[in-house]
């Protein structure tokens, strides 16, 4: 049976018990020769974390952890004070606790606006379903059932208003992109086609949804009318065009590739797709996210492929114009994401201490005093 609507209301009643201290140090931008301290994200696991994204309230921060040893990848909720982060819970499936569970993978988790976390996740079946769970509480329901989406569902997505929860199901082909509708509990067949589609995104009013469709090995962003059911080519380029997002202004932001082996760019248009604009060159790709668009969709965060560079996160406006710089104490800095908690402004990134380590760790910092 589908998850009604009802169900988005539904209360989580674990409670988090342990907190870390840290503490904030002062941040520097552009010109100036402080570096930005950072407060760590706690878990109990030996890999990468990666991926991480921000509750709508910006009082849980959800990531991965690439654990390399099983292959399996780890989904963490660490409770947020500010920049101080409490030690991270690893969310629990469904059969988590059986014979296959080390070789589950949660991958691709997004927020939706009430507060759930929902993701797709491998099962024991070796099949990747969509999940979905309401931190503190970390144990996650099947959000739908396999008779009514059968297959492998990725890349869940949610619109503004919270009413539809895009995906990508391969049961009709390579992969195509369907929608469940809350209000009506029904899914519905958004496109169709021989080319895979991932990343699917809607658009700010959620009349459309945009995507990306692999056709001759190569990424462009399509966008479907959800009433016509009109499909049609956005961007195209000489490379992979690829993880739109869409702003709260409207803008589709995106990484764009001259080729499919980079050097990666990041480019915003408006929904339309036309003036395409770069908003920066030689970036360093995350592992799966999207570009890191701020929630009031002004800026977006990215670190530099440049190892020169590689102390930095730095924040471009996504109107166009000069990007900013904020130095860290890190090494290899990546994967960032902007939330926003109580008025203050907060980056979450991965990096490396400045000594030896065997893993990529996240970092928190406050950037309020930028805003």
């Amino acid at each position: 049976m589908l998850i009604k609507t009802h169900l988005w209301e539904l209360t989580m009643k674990t409670s988090l018990n342990r907190w870390a201290k840290a503490t904030l140090c002062g941040m520097a931008i552009l010109g100036c020769s402080a570096s930005a301290s950072a407060g760590e994200v706690a878990h109990k696991a030996e890999g990468h974390a990666q991926s991480p994204v921000w509750s709508p309230n910006g009082k849980f921060l959800a990531y991965e952890v690439n654990e390399l040893s099983s292959g399996a990848i780890s989904l963490f909720v660490s409770p947020m004070g500010g920049s101080i982060a409490g030690t991270a819970l690893k969310v629990k499936m469904p059969g988590s606790s059986g014979p296959y569970s080390s070789n589950q993978s949660m991958v691709n988790s997004t927020w939706h606006p009430q507060g759930y976390l929902i993701f797709s996740g491998s099962n024991e079946e070796g099949k990747y379903r969509v999940y979905m769970t309401q931190p503190p509480n970390v144990a996650a329901i099947e959000l739908l059932a396999k008779k009514d989406a059968p297959g492998d569902l990725s890349f869940p997505a949610v619109s503004a208003d919270s009413t539809m929860v895009a995906f990508v199901s391969d049961d009709t082909g390579d992969g195509d992109v369907q929608i469940y509708q809350s209000t009506t509990g029904k899914v519905i067949q958004a496109t169709s086609s021989s080319g895979a589609e991932v990343y699917p995104t809607f658009a700010s009013d959620g009349s459309a949804v945009f995507y990306n469709r692999k056709v001759n090995m190569q990424l462009d962003i399509y966008t479907t009318d959800l009433t016509t059911k009109e499909s049609k080519v956005l961007v195209k380029g000489s490379g992979d065009q690829t993880r739109p997002v869409v702003t709260k202004n409207g803008d589709l932001v995106f990484f764009s590739a001259t080729n499919s082996e980079g050097p990666w760019n990041i480019v915003a248009t408006d929904g339309s797709g036309g003036n395409k604009r770069i908003l920066a060159s030689g970036i360093r790709l995350p592992y799966s996210s999207r570009p890191a668009v701020s929630p009031d969709g002004n800026w977006v965060a990215f670190s530099y492929d440049n190892p020169t560079k590689a102390n930095s996160v730095y924040l471009a406006p996504i109107s166009g114009g000069t990007a900013k710089e904020i130095k860290t104490d890190f090494r290899a800095c990546g994967e960032p994401a902007i939330g926003v908690q109580d008025g203050r402004t907060l980056l979450a990134f991965t990096a490396l201490p400045a000594g030896e380590a065997d893993w990529r760790m996240l970092q928190v910092l406050d950037i309020s005093q930028y805003f």
